[in-house]
């Protein structure tokens, strides 16, 4: 669940990118897991959802390396673009399983959030996410 004021307008990084609405602090939480809110997938559920669900949650959910498990976040941060040089992270301090997400330096309003997924998400499966629905004929 966010935790600040944003927007969500073109990004010069990729598609939709998500914007601060006001300034952030170095160390303000940005995003915490809230369950009920936000959704948890297993493996299993992954590998029996239909074709259709399983191309959303490729573009919108992230595995996590933690727990391999997918989270699909609800609100608009599933808009946080990637960069290498990010103005967020990731901290594993744990709520309801999975972690939160922190400024990493102090933000400007109107300035795009990025996030370095490498930190996070299991890369590697995400992609075998991707080659599987690519080669999927019913897609």
């Amino acid at each position: 669940m966010l935790l600040v004021k944003t927007e969500c307008k073109p990004s010069s990084i990729h598609g939709l990118g998500l914007f601060a609405a006001a300034r952030i602090l170095k160390g303000d939480v940005i995003w915490m897991f809230e369950p009920g809110l936000d959704v948890v997938f297993s493996e299993a559920d992954y590998d029996d959802a239909p074709s259709e669900a399983k191309q959303f949650l490729a573009k919108y959910a992230w595995k996590s390396k933690d727990s391999k498990r997918y989270i699909l976040c609800v609100d608009n941060e599933r808009f946080i673009n990637h960069s290498e040089d990010p103005n967020l992270c990731n901290s594993f301090t744990f709520y309801g399983g999975e972690h939160v997400v922190i400024a990493s330096r102090y933000i400007e309003a109107g300035e795009e959030l990025t996030v370095d997924y490498n930190s996070f998400e299991d890369i590697e499966d995400s992609t075998n996410i991707l080659f599987e629905l690519s080669n999927d004929p019913r897609l």
